[in-house]
């Protein structure tokens, strides 16, 4: 996410959570209102949750060229002189949830609460849904992982994450982190800064328990029962913040 510098509706979101070269819309909303929506402008909103369909930004007639700011009109397809977009794709549910989870925040839906979600920001937010998505999908790496490093749709990822999130079950994801550690490094012990590859020092760098106390609980529950960890575990926090090292 960039750094913050606008807001919408009281929610802070950097710069580069907005598509600016872009235009997306949703059919339906065009047919009930010809007028643009301002979360159709977040990068990390890709469904219209209100009608349950993906965002589009192109006309779907077979015209290929994406729509742009450059045109002041709010559609129109310089092929076929439509002024709706000639189709419209059903969203992904999986997609649609996470999405709804970003856009309570601005009034947009309602959505149920997500106690690992609910006390981040919009941009911590969408960071905790794509490393935790990226994590499970990507598995133990010592490199960071995001959609572009795995070449995957970012909305994909993101709604894995969130899945994940939602449900508070972190075993198998962990498990899987750690088990793909012992197969790398067989002759190292696990630990805090090891058995997780590159997913705990995105935790640490952001501010470990600061950051998110529902991460670190799950952190540190799994760590408990699966090697040795002393010192400040017992309280779950360093001197900064951060889970300990060992």
């Amino acid at each position: 996410s960039g750094v913050v510098s606008i807001t919408m509706r009281c929610v802070a979101i950097g710069t580069l959570d907005l598509d600016r070269n872009h235009r997306w819309v949703c059919p339906a909303c065009l047919s009930e209102a010809r007028h643009h929506r301002f979360w159709w402008d977040l990068d990390a909103i890709t469904t219209c949750p209100r009608h349950k369909l993906r965002l589009l930004d192109r006309c779907g007639c077979g015209n290929e060229d994406r729509l742009t700011w450059k045109d002041t009109r709010i559609f129109y397809c310089a092929r076929c002189s439509r002024d709706l977009p000639a189709q419209s794709e059903t969203a992904d549910p999986g997609v649609l949830s996470a999405e709804m989870q970003l856009l309570k925040r601005f009034g947009v839906i309602e959505a149920p609460p997500c106690a690992g979600l609910d006390g981040l920001s919009y941009c911590d937010a969408v960071d905790m849904m794509q490393r935790v998505g990226a994590a499970k999908l990507g598995g133990f790496s010592t490199k960071w992982q995001s959609a572009a490093s795995l070449a995957l749709d970012p909305a994909l990822v993101r709604a894995r994450g969130y899945e994940i999130i939602a449900s508070g079950e972190f075993t198998s994801l962990f498990d899987e982190l750690l088990a793909g550690f012992k197969r790398a490094k067989p002759d190292i012990e696990p630990g805090f800064t090891t058995a997780y590859g590159w997913f705990y020092h995105w935790f640490n760098l952001r501010g470990g328990r600061r950051f998110s106390e529902f991460l670190s609980d799950a952190l540190i529950a799994h760590a408990r029962a699966n090697f040795h960890i002393i010192g400040s575990v017992a309280t779950g926090v360093t001197e900064d913040g951060g889970l300990p090292a060992t």
